[in-house]
């Protein structure tokens, strides 16, 4: 949800945000903002909301695999296993959980 506009980025961003931290994603949905609480085609997003919701409940029956997704969550994970080698020092408590994970 944004307010007023924008939800496409708020939605993007988001995503991304998931994936890069190892969700898969199933959908993607937002909604304008006008008030707290409130926004515009209220009973719409709730029945966008559901059947992305009923999405995800089905993906995770049917335990689908996204391809593409995990290989950005591979590559991302690579990148950030360099980032903690290169700041082990600065970073020790990320590098010990990186260690005590396997992932080093």
């Amino acid at each position: 949800m944004a307010g007023g506009s924008g939800e496409e980025d708020v939605v993007k961003y988001l995503n991304t945000f998931l994936r890069r931290f190892g969700a898969f994603v199933v959908g993607e949905m937002g909604a304008k903002a006008i008030d707290p609480g409130e926004f515009r085609d209220k009973a719409g997003a709730f029945k966008e909301a559901g059947s992305l919701g009923q999405e995800l409940v089905n993906a995770l029956r049917e335990k689908r695999k996204y391809p593409e997704q995990a290989a950005e969550i591979i590559h991302f994970k690579e990148v950030l296993k360099n980032v903690i080698l290169a700041k082990g020092a600065l970073w020790k408590a990320e590098y010990a959980y990186w260690e005590r994970m396997g992932w080093l």
